[in-house]
């Protein structure tokens, strides 16, 4: 490796020979140095996963090793960051090191943001069969972790995150680094990675608010969740601090926020003197606090995925009798429906709260688990947002299918109020500034055909939504019923025996009613209040939230339609014809 000029921290990107040490750095060769030395010291194996991501495996030097442990580095990084770790935690476990997509010997053909870095990484690790696996990732590559976990079919012990840059705070001191050290004559990757991972537009200096907060909505509940960083600092001064003292990106309102999300599985330690760039710098340091986190999790019990299925008789599928429907597409009032006519034939009394409702229709949740089923029923049905894809079509033998659609341009409003708290300090917000926020989310609807929030879930688009679930329908020529919400609306009793005949249910004309009066926006509202006064945990009443229910937050929004058309301008029109256009038309909504 050539010699870190003397000045580089404090050069600006106009210094040629900055620009000259960054451009060895991002050379194969020099990737490569470190990972020939682990090669040389430990007992390791290079491996690739389609040809595209490459990592280093370093065997156990025990025959029963205690843990498997994944590390990924930070931006334009390299596994060479673990040397001294690697070598090190081998006597004990076994380890991989993994190139993130364009770096190292690993490929990558695609825009690097962090959800399509994440399918790489699983890839790789879902083809070792290795469990289960402690993840351990610094700066963007905890990130990157944390979005591969819900991908992996291998069970995850913890995740352990070393100053992950996660929220507002983080992306200020990461755009800071790219103001000084890159420019248009910095390798391509790195531009690309500036922008798509960290919404940093180098060539214009402009930056994109990016937070991946999100990200940990999608962990199993049970999943341990540990920070190791340096001392809080959330003002302007980390921001603008002289680069050479490397300032930590997770601040304290990181830390508060994760909290709120995680609880109590979640952990925070700060030590004194930590920078950003610890394995570097402090190898022995975090040799220490891996090694007592290890020990932390060994005091543990261990924990089975969340959620798993019970056990099932051999070569034994669930039938399933899906209600589908794209985010706030009125699902929730035919899950209502449908647990209602179930709860009534069952002769189990009324709906208590909509934590009932999801015990009798079960939602799948966004990491893919499935409850197993409290009634023990033949054919189960069960609430999804996400996209019929092979995991679906290969786990559960389809039954039955009710797809739920509604107008994109309703939706883009309501899922926009529904998303306002993931995507921002909620509780620190004005009024204005909530307006503001949620006015942006309809416009990244609108561009995207949904929010990037749901395609990291997995939901997909709007219009790939009802495709693929039309389609899935059809290849698997099962009972199909699709519902308009606009026509349930309209006659909510004929909707309520299309849903009763699909379950194969002959309810008298009182049962009928009171499902649809159970159904309808004003007792949803009811139950979810029951909800979140008894706070019992589901999707309605999520702990770590308390404080935004607090505020006035919930689920449910106005219950109507065409109350947010009237806001949008005629391009905006036009882009929402552009994105929805034929889908729409095949569902028969139209655009002024």
């Amino acid at each position: 490796m050539a010699e870190r000029p003397k000045n580089l921290l404090r050069e600006g990107p106009e210094s040629r020979e900055t620009r000259r040490w960054y451009r060895q750095q991002a050379s194969p060769e020099s990737q490569q140095q470190g990972q020939r030395r682990i090669m040389a010291t430990v007992n390791a194996s290079q491996h690739h996963a389609d040809g595209y991501l490459q990592a280093v495996r370093v065997e156990a030097q025990t025959p029963n090793p205690v843990a498997t442990l994944v590390f990924t580095h930070g931006a334009f990084g390299t596994a060479a960051h673990f040397e001294k770790i690697a070598e090190a935690l081998s006597r004990d476990c076994e380890i991989y090191l993994v190139n993130l997509p364009g770096h190292g010997r690993s490929a990558c053909d695609f825009p690097p943001t962090v959800a399509a870095m994440a399918q790489r990484v699983a890839v790789y690790l879902n083809a070792r069969r290795t469990q289960p696996l402690v993840l351990i990732g610094e700066s963007i590559g905890a990130n990157v972790l944390v979005a591969a976990v819900p991908l992996l079919q291998q069970s995850v012990r913890a995740v352990l995150m070393v100053d992950p840059p996660v929220g507002a705070r983080g992306m200020a001191q990461v755009a800071s680094w790219f103001k000084r050290y890159a420019n248009a004559e910095s390798p391509p990757f790195w531009l690309a990675m500036a922008q798509a991972s960290f919404g940093y537009n180098v060539l214009s200096g402009q930056a994109q608010p990016v937070s991946y907060y999100d990200l940990f909505e999608r962990l199993p509940p049970s999943l341990p969740v540990a920070v190791v960083t340096g001392e809080a600092n959330d003002d302007d001064a980390a921001e603008n601090a002289d680069a050479a003292s490397k300032p930590c990106c997770f601040g304290a309102a990181d830390e508060a926020a994760l909290r709120l999300r995680l609880g109590a599985r979640f952990a925070c330690r700060r030590v004194a003197g930590l920078n950003h760039n610890p394995f570097h710098d402090a190898p022995d340091a975090m040799r220490a606090e891996i090694e007592a986190f290890l020990a932390r999790l060994d005091a543990t019990p261990m924990q089975g995925p969340a959620q798993a299925p019970t056990p099932r008789p051999a070569n034994a599928r669930r039938r399933v009798l899906w209600f589908s429907g794209f985010p706030s597409s009125g699902t929730v009032k035919v899950q209502m429906m449908a647990a209602h006519l179930l709860a009534a034939e069952a002769k189990a009394g009324p709906i208590r709260s909509l934590a009932h409702m999801d015990e009798i229709v079960p939602p799948m949740l966004v990491d893919y688990n499935m409850p197993p089923d409290p009634m023990g029923r033949a054919v189960e049905p069960i609430f999804t947002h996400h996209l019929p894809g092979p995991f679906l079509s290969t786990t559960y033998d389809t039954a039955a299918i009710v797809q739920v659609v509604r107008h994109p341009v309703d939706i883009a409003f309501s899922t926009a109020s529904y998303a306002l708290p993931f995507h921002g300090d909620y509780l620190a917000m004005s009024p204005e500034q909530r307006n503001t926020r949620t006015r942006e989310l309809v416009h990244e609807f609108l561009d995207l055909g949904t929010l990037a929030l749901y395609a990291n879930y997995g939901f997909g688009t709007w219009a790939l939504h009802a495709r693929l679930w039309r389609d899935f329908a059809e290849q698997t020529k099962v009972p199909y019923l699709r519902l308009r919400l606009e026509d349930v609306r309209k006659d909510e009793t004929a909707a309520c025996r299309q849903i009763a005949s699909l379950l194969g249910l002959t309810p008298d004309d009182a049962t009928i009613a009171a499902a649809v009066e159970a159904a309808t926006i004003g007792h949803s509202r009811q139950l979810e209040e029951a909800t979140i006064a008894a706070k019992l945990p589901c999707r309605f009443y999520v702990p770590q939230l308390a404080p935004l229910y607090e505020a006035g937050w919930r689920y449910h929004g106005k219950g109507l339609s065409d109350y947010g058309k009237g806001q949008l301008t005629d391009a905006d029109w036009a882009k929402a014809k552009a994105t929805f256009g034929s889908e729409a038309a095949r569902l028969g909504y139209g655009f002024p």
